[in-house]
């Protein structure tokens, strides 16, 4: 006769288990019976497999299964089935995965306070699990003192800065992390009493109050052509003195580049059950270029303004080509990045959430007559794109575009810049034969043309073309004709003979020469970059000599009347310069970072 003790039983059976995503769980159980006992484990009613995540260990009689990095998915049901001879027992445990969610900044709000005030510094934040919230500014952590107070509560943080003065201006920036990631929002302090005197043309400011940059002209010259012949700033940016209300109301004060949250956001994919009208208010039209039209908008739910570009889809390599950019941008979180928020498919169009900037083009606003340059403006406009470039290589892209137009500022009445347009940047694998074939002729790199390998020091070359023309006004390798700048290019040969370098330190030279060389393998990275001494220097220590911004000028102006005029024939020029420099290049073709063809105008 069989008895209770002969058949399977358990002595300890299993318990729920709840874990944060990423966790290790185990369950466990003791049983008894007669032996041989047959154990199994199921989950939701199937059998558990092992693998790569799950493993089990049993002995006789004591059975464990282990979960490794757990994932939301690993929520649900599990039994441990026993079974001998005897009979047959089950125990049932829950198994709760609570999923991390990375931190998203909701508000991150402009503040303004008055000489002896105490301004506070609020931003909202969520994540699960809960995060840790930390305040720096210039890379320095902020301690609750006689100087700051740190206030947390519930969804929010607070940073107040006591007394406010002179030397409290400017930029403080919160992180808050947990298990998911880390979220970065930058707020910007100013104070009211210093405005007129922070933006004189005497300031250090480096704006003009005064200042007020002409409207940005659309390229309308163009019938046909593919998506990355067309520049960001021809349509995300609105005209300068855009009244955001429509009405005759003083327009609100410009936050930190609108900046609510310079931060990791989520991962943005183009949603196909959402319609934008569910979720933003669409309002006046910013611009219109060959491709698309942006619009302001404005979220239902929080008022936060944004630029909605809504990109024409006529075939599937345009879809390809803007989901290639969405997949890019959502690599890129960082504060001297644009910032891309949401994305909608809207049938025969896409469109695309991304961060609204009211500043103009740096060159633009530098080159004005009202704006008086300095090279300790230059030093921080250099190190914030080498900054923004910096933290592209750590995310292994490769912009490969980088040229005056596509530097931003946040604002005209402040120094922060950022860097955008993506269409043509590329996931970098050092093991895949990297070569392209496109770029602008004044900025590209001498192995862009020969169709040699390229990789980081790619991108540094162009920064180095950058920074001559912003010191000088004079571009190293301008040529009559794109295919004598390109010639110019690959020989590599330029000076600082010209008076606009007479009063350029030398630090700023040798900068210079480190980047402009021809040998990619012996250029400064951007990380080498940031810690030159033209760079790395104390703020106070650099030169603040005013530039000469006569020759800037006419080199923009005549950029500008180049990219308004002869953007199309310049393409041509540019591909049959390629294939005559090159020798390995048919007319008309070239490749783009998702395989497909494309153009690249000046």
């Amino acid at each position: 006769m069989v008895s209770w003790h002969d058949a399977a039983h358990f002595v300890t059976p299993l318990r729920g288990l709840t874990h944060r995503e990423g966790e290790t769980a185990t369950f466990s159980c003791q049983f008894a019976g007669t032996t041989p006992l047959h154990v199994a484990w199921l989950h939701d009613g199937v059998t558990v497999e092992t693998g790569d995540r799950l493993s089990v260990i049993t002995t006789a009689h004591q059975s464990s299964l282990l979960i490794g990095r757990t994932l939301p998915v690993d929520s649900g049901r599990y039994e441990c089935v026993i079974s001998n001879e005897a009979g047959t027992e089950t125990s049932l445990a829950e198994l709760d995965v609570r999923e991390n969610i990375l931190p998203k900044l909701e508000h991150l709000d402009f503040v303004s306070a008055e000489v002896g005030d105490t301004a506070e510094l609020w931003v909202i934040f969520n994540g699960s699990p809960k995060p840790q919230v930390k305040w720096t500014r210039d890379d320095r952590p902020l301690n609750a003192g006689q100087k700051f107070a740190i206030i947390e509560k519930d969804d929010r943080t607070c940073l107040a800065v006591n007394n406010v003065d002179v030397p409290d201006v400017g930029e403080y920036t919160c992180e808050v992390t947990n298990a998911a990631g880390t979220a970065i929002g930058a707020v910007q302090l100013k104070v009211e009493a210093l405005n007129d005197e922070l933006m004189t043309d005497d300031s250090d400011d480096f704006t003009s109050d005064s200042y007020d940059s002409s409207d940005h002209e659309m390229d309308n010259n163009a019938s046909d052509g593919h998506q990355d012949e067309e520049s960001w700033e021809d349509e995300v940016f609105p005209p300068d003195g855009y009244d955001h209300d429509n009405n005759n109301e003083p327009q609100q004060p410009p936050t930190f580049g609108h900046s609510l949250d310079l931060l990791k956001l989520g991962h943005v994919c183009v949603q196909k059950d959402t319609q934008i009208s569910d979720v933003y208010d669409v309002k006046d039209k910013l611009g219109q270029g060959r491709f698309g039209t942006v619009y302001l908008c404005e979220d239902k739910s929080t008022r936060r303004r944004f630029a909605a570009k809504y990109v024409r889809c006529r075939r599937s390599a345009d879809r390809q080509s803007i989901n290639h950019e969405i997949e890019i941008m959502n690599q890129l979180r960082h504060p001297r990045i644009l910032q891309l928020y949401d994305a909608f498919d809207c049938g025969k169009e896409v469109a695309m959430i991304m961060e609204l900037i009211t500043g103009g083009e740096l060159f633009q606003l530098v080159a004005d007559e009202a704006v008086e340059l300095s090279e300790k403006a230059c030093v921080s406009y250099v190190k914030q794109l080498c900054e923004a470039v910096s933290y592209m290589h750590e995310q292994s892209i490769l912009h490969l575009d980088l040229k005056p137009e596509n530097i931003m500022c946040i604002s005209k009445k402040g120094t922060a810049i950022k860097l955008i347009d993506f269409g043509l940047a590329r996931k970098f694998d050092p093991k895949e034969d990297n070569r392209v074939m496109f770029g602008t002729p004044e900025f590209v790199a001498p192995e862009v043309i020969n169709f040699d390998s390229i990789d980081y020091s790619t991108d540094m070359w162009s920064i180095g073309v950058i920074t001559y023309v912003l010191l000088s006004g004079l571009s190293p390798f301008m040529g009559d004709t794109d295919q004598e700048t390109l010639a110019n290019v690959t020989l590599a040969e330029f000076d600082f003979d010209d008076e606009a370098f007479d009063n350029i330190s030398d630090d700023a030279k040798n900068f210079i020469e480190q980047l402009l060389l021809k040998d990619k393998e012996t250029r400064n990275t951007a990380i080498t970059a940031l810690q030159h001494c033209w760079l790395a220097q104390d703020n106070a220590k650099v030169r603040n000599e005013k530039i000469k911004t006569d020759k800037l000028r006419r080199w923009w102006l005549k950029r500008r009347w180049q990219k308004a005029g002869n953007a199309i024939r310049a393409v041509g020029r540019f591909r049959r310069s390629l294939g005559l420099l090159s020798g390995s290049v048919s007319e008309g073709s070239t490749s783009s970072p998702n395989g497909s063809t494309s153009t690249e105008e000046n």
